[in-house]
């Protein structure tokens, strides 16, 4: 049986980001990875991380169902303020698709390091999620596990995160 989505948007800071809420107990932000939505980075653990946790989903700026901020470029910093058939299925246009993709690629050639003692000063709770085959290397998820104090951590082996599209 297909389970029914129903997301809401709120404002912020001029965007209409679309979010998801699922389950109840305990919160867990979830954000998804460059070029991707919620389905497609969380759609497959949604239903257990629901049973647990109430889950805030959020599709960050010009990915899926949220806004695109008139083609501006987008940064890690923004997201933080604020493929290619799951993104059409959501929204149909083969423009907005390219424009979402030529904004990830750019952001990521300008993506400067976030120094260790800003990974290390983050005291709220975090589970971060990779699979084995992301682009960014289990590595580095494990890295930035043993930065954080109050970290979890999950590998998943791939396709769960199904982190490399093509367009």
């Amino acid at each position: 049986m297909k389970q029914i989505i129903t997301g809401k948007y709120a404002t912020v800071n001029g965007l209409h980001m679309y979010y998801e809420i699922h389950g109840s107990g305990r919160p867990l932000v979830l954000i998804h990875g460059a070029a991707s939505t919620i389905q497609t980075t969380f759609g497959r653990l949604l239903p257990a991380l629901e049973k647990t946790h109430k889950i805030i989903a959020v599709e960050l700026q010009a990915h899926g169902h949220s806004d695109n901020r008139d083609g501006r470029p987008i940064t890690f910093e923004q997201d933080a303020d604020d493929y290619k058939q799951a993104f059409l299925s959501i929204n149909p246009s083969q423009e907005s698709l390219h424009i979402m993709f030529d904004q990830c690629v750019q952001r990521m050639q300008h993506f400067t390091d976030i120094p260790d003692e800003t990974i290390a000063a983050i005291q709220a709770p975090a589970l971060i999620l990779s699979g084995d085959k992301d682009v960014p290397l289990p590595e580095h998820a494990v890295e930035m596990y043993h930065r954080m104090p109050q970290a979890s951590l999950a590998i998943f082996p791939d396709p769960i995160f199904p982190s490399h599209y093509c367009l």
